[in-house]
């Protein structure tokens, strides 16, 4: 990989802003399961179904920002992208024990599904906005390495948080399944932190309204 690709400031503040969406998403992702299944009592199966409306979102986002991030450009994308996910973290945060999915889980699951995407697509895009065309694939993979090493760091983080979170709830007497609430939302509200710095770093970003020949190749490159 060619230390280069880094002197290009849309690369580093890109793969900054996938980095967070990635701690984001995995760290919702993986409370949200354990939510279901442990507070809730889903089987796996159930609890997978429950989290396809937010897949159709997120490829709705994926497909709205390929569109309009030539006549929005992808500083504007990136920006609603962030908002869509911090206010469906803090929807999802509310959810209660005994609440109904589609009042409680739903909304949240739908708007962070949307955002994620709505950021991501144009960060990838930006990412390889100043890099040499036969270098697209490269940076590409940088940013993509970026987002997994995020995930898995923001998991890491948001885990041993709501852990911590929920023996000490246990230690003071809380019944288990109110500490697993209280820890759900711990874990949820310091994933809406990771998504609050990821709109501070879009409103940083370069502003690009990039051709269709820039939003083929970011594809491809992906």
């Amino acid at each position: 990989m060619p230390l280069r690709l880094f002197r290009s400031r849309a690369l580093r503040v890109s793969s900054g802003a996938l980095a967070l969406n990635g701690a984001a998403f995995l760290s919702m992702f993986f409370l949200t399961a354990i939510y279901l299944q442990q507070v809730r009592g889903a089987s796996p199966l159930t609890a997978g179904l429950q989290f396809l409306p937010m897949g159709a979102t997120a490829i709705a986002g994926a497909v709205l920002a390929t569109q309009l991030v030539h006549r929005l450009g992808t500083r504007t994308l990136q920006i609603i992208g962030a908002l869509l996910s911090v206010i469906g973290l803090l929807l999802l945060s509310g959810a209660s024990a005994t609440g109904s999915y589609a009042g409680e889980l739903l909304p949240g699951l739908l708007l962070f599904g949307l955002g994620i995407t709505t950021l991501g697509v144009p960060a990838q895009i930006s990412a390889i906005s100043d890099v040499e065309h036969h270098e697209a694939g490269a940076a590409s993979g940088v940013v993509t390495a970026v987002y997994q090493v995020g995930g898995a760091l923001g998991l890491a983080i948001v885990t041993t948080l709501s852990v911590t979170h929920v023996t000490d709830a246990l230690s003071r007497g809380a019944g288990q399944q109110q500490a697993l609430v209280d820890g759900f939302h711990r874990g949820l509200l310091i994933a809406a932190v990771f998504a609050i710095v990821n709109l501070a770093i879009s409103l940083a970003t370069p502003q690009l309204r990039p051709d269709a020949e820039r939003v083929a190749e970011a594809a491809v490159a992906a």
